[in-house]
């Protein structure tokens, strides 16, 4: 609403001055909704053509599914790193730290194929109840290490994964460093030639550590709270 040289109400009087002149306006029930974006060099005038029902995420938040633990992503982060994957319906994606099922639902309700594997199988089983819950179909959950994935499973048109990190985070008491590397390499393994890997990482050490074994494409930092920061970063093989 505010920028340095003109204000919202300049903007909606004159575009809305020139949408009169060649169309019929009902300021209460519009049927075109026209928002403008504005950046230090350009004006982006753009057209409403869908609308995301929010509270939707909030429903699927892992309070509220059949499988609770507190190391789970919000469903709108899971959804947006799926998208940065690229996949389309009918593919399919793993998530090789699958944990809660967070992103393999999120994945799963927009007609992809998922494979997630996890290390605990009570996560596993968790994660069943999850997919189940919500009608998800077509999946494949392994109980299984990161490079165990290797042998069970062919190749994957996406990677999307929220790496292990933190106390409440299950490593086997493995280095993260190390548990790293080896993510990294079974990914690079897994991931067909010119795909996506979508990966949440603690810190740009670690993003940097992916660079080893994958092309980094765009790193996007979020804030999760005062003290800490997380970053999704998306790699291309």
């Amino acid at each position: 609403q505010y920028h340095k040289t003109v204000s919202s109400v300049e903007i909606e009087r004159g575009l809305g001055g020139i949408y009169a002149r060649f169309n019929s306006v009902d300021v209460r029930k519009p049927d075109t909704e026209i928002r403008v974006i504005l950046t230090d060099d350009k004006w982006y005038v753009c057209k409403k053509i869908a609308k995301i029902n929010r509270s939707m995420f909030e429903a699927r938040k892992v309070q509220h599914r059949p499988f609770f633990s507190p190391i789970s992503i919000h469903p709108r982060l899971a959804r947006a790193m799926v998208n940065l994957s690229l996949v389309e319906e009918g593919e399919t994606l793993l998530d090789p730290f699958c944990g809660t099922g967070g992103i393999l639902l999120e994945a799963g309700l927009v007609g992809v194929v998922v494979v997630g594997g996890d290390i605990q199988q009570r996560m596993v089983d968790g994660c069943k109840k999850t997919l189940d819950a919500y009608n998800i179909k077509d999946y494949k959950l392994l109980c299984c290490d990161v490079e165990e994935i290797l042998s069970e499973f062919n190749l994957a048109d996406a990677v999307v994964t929220d790496f292990p990190y933190g106390r409440a985070a299950t490593t086997n008491r493995e280095n993260v460093v190390s548990l790293y590397e080896r993510a990294f390499k079974s990914i690079h393994a897994v991931l067909r030639k010119g795909r996506r890997a979508v990966v949440t990482l603690p810190s740009m050490d670690a993003v940097k550590q992916g660079k080893e074994f994958l092309d980094l494409k765009e790193v996007h930092p979020y804030r999760v709270h005062k003290s800490l920061t997380r970053y999704i970063a998306v790699y291309k093989k």
